[in-house]
């Protein structure tokens, strides 16, 4: 999963209308559990979901006073594994923790054995918890203590293995009163959006129309939004991934080509 990119992608993500979503409003929304409770019925399930930003160009360093660097920063508020699968999980509770890319460990430890060691982020220290191999030069910063301090931009939530994702980003939206739009990163590489498209009646020719104009826009959103290092690493996996794809086909037509040729030539 993780060679093809889904997981990197596997989270759905609320982008927010503006700069930001409003502090208080993000205060609200996580003064609970990092989870939302399903519709009534399904009372027993839990959708985990995270707010966070990407912030560039940000100066870390060795603990205090030790060789830094430029990375990216990602503040996370929640459970970090709702936008990075892979690694160690930073809980909501461990207000300290943080991830790092194993080019970044590097350039500040020498070693990307940096597990244990603590780095510097505007005047905080933070415990390196995990090394990842990708994104490879990057931080994570389990922001949950510093909520008033960060503008989180995104939400990610962690839908079912063949949950309608759509539905559910329309019931968080709703459910939270959130100004924000999805981001369906889906849309560029998978062709779910086709079951998506049928309306509730095959003959409902204006809802066809009207949810092809939805996934216009969803996708148009998509390719225009600014990607994070982990969306960017997902994308960037799955293009490989179709670039060798195709390319075994046509190397598989071309050599079928080549094959009968001759005997072409033979006939003739």
């Amino acid at each position: 999963m993780r060679n093809s990119g889904d997981g990197f992608l596997k989270n759905l993500t609320i982008e927010a209308e503006g700069d930001g979503f409003d502090s208080q409003q993000v205060e609200a929304l996580f003064a609970g559990k990092y989870s939302s409770q399903r519709e009534e019925g399904e009372e027993n399930k839990s959708t985990a979901f995270a707010a966070w930003t990407e912030l560039g160009n940000e100066i870390v360093s060795e603990g205090f006073g030790g060789r830094n660097a430029d990375t990216n920063v990602i503040a996370v508020c929640g459970p970090s594994y709702c936008l990075l699968p892979f690694g160690k999980n930073l809980a909501a509770e461990d207000l300290s923790g943080c991830i790092v890319g194993e080019s970044l460990a590097e350039k500040l430890f020498g070693s990307s054995q940096a597990k244990g060691q603590e780095i510097s982020w505007r005047g905080r220290k933070w415990k390196v918890r995990d090394v990842v191999c990708e994104p490879s030069d990057f931080v994570m910063v389990q922001a949950s203590g510093i909520i008033g301090e960060v503008s989180f931009d995104r939400i990610s939530i962690i839908p079912e293995e063949k949950e309608d994702r759509l539905l559910v980003g329309e019931r968080f939206i709703s459910q939270y009163g959130i100004f924000g739009h999805m981001l369906r990163f889906d849309y560029l590489y998978r062709l779910s959006w086709l079951k998506e498209m049928v309306p509730g009646e095959w003959s409902d020719f204006e809802g066809w129309r009207n949810n092809f104009k939805k996934y216009q826009k969803a996708s148009e959103l998509a390719k225009n939004a600014k990607k994070s290092v982990i969306e960017s690493a997902g994308l960037s996996y799955r293009k490989r991934a179709s670039f060798s794809f195709w390319s075994g086909i046509l190397l598989y037509v071309a050599s079928g080509w080549l094959v009968f040729r001759p005997a072409d030539r033979f006939l003739k």
